[in-house]
């Protein structure tokens, strides 16, 4: 026969300061990871570009500024529509337009975006109809309409097409009815027509002109 394990009871006056470490032991725990939580979402806060509605800041030769601080503002610049939905974000460094910038429609749609450098328009200019397709696409440079720039309709054919040098036509520029047959199109050199045609809807198709672009 075995003889039964000896039952061992623990006084209730010892229990109770157990209770009490491992309480405060929880306790100190729990107040820890959210200390940690708090100093890591604040340091999150401080370290984003701060975004700042359009109407809140000044413009002084041509910078953004906070009122009354000295230093040009740095982060991201908005507009928004009667609702409260942002109409419009463009990155600012420096108090200047720098990098990305962005508008839409009040259905949501992205209706433009483009790159900004040091204030001046820099990169590939992309604009959308308000039902998602694309209205029109072209390059600038420091400002400066470059190379091909295209427009299409609502429904996505082509409306326009032209080229561009440091600013202004130059070369080949065509149009075309929404039918699709060719409207108008002209040979310009830095911006002078030096011939252009146009055609009833219908009438012609195919182009007249040969592509390629002046000599400067």
């Amino acid at each position: 026969m075995n003889p039964s394990l000896p039952q061992t009871t623990v006084p209730v006056s010892r229990m109770r300061p157990l209770l009490w470490t491992l309480a405060l032991t929880i306790t100190v725990a729990v107040v820890t990871h959210a200390s940690t939580r708090a100093v890591a979402d604040a340091e999150a806060t401080e370290t984003a570009p701060p975004s700042v509605a359009r109407f809140r800041l000044e413009q002084r030769v041509g910078r953004f500024y906070r009122p009354h601080v000295a230093a040009p503002f740095t982060g991201w610049v908005t507009d928004h529509f009667k609702g409260g939905a942002v109409s419009l974000r463009s990155a600012v460094v420096y108090g200047q337009l720098h990098g990305l910038s962005e508008g839409r429609f009040t259905n949501g749609v992205v209706e433009v975006s483009e790159h900004f450098s040091h204030g001046l328009p820099d990169g590939t200019r992309t604009t959308w109809h308000p039902n998602g397709k694309k209205r029109s696409e072209g390059r600038l440079v420091a400002g400066q309409q470059q190379g091909t720039y295209r427009q299409w309709t609502e429904q996505g054919t082509l409306a326009a097409e032209a080229e561009f040098k440091d600013g202004k036509p130059h070369g080949i520029s065509r149009a075309w009815h929404p039918s699709g047959c060719l409207k108008a199109e002209a040979l310009m050199k830095h911006g002078e027509v030096v011939t252009r045609h146009f055609y009833p809807d219908g009438e012609q198709r195919e182009p007249t002109l040969l592509a390629g672009t002046p000599t400067p």
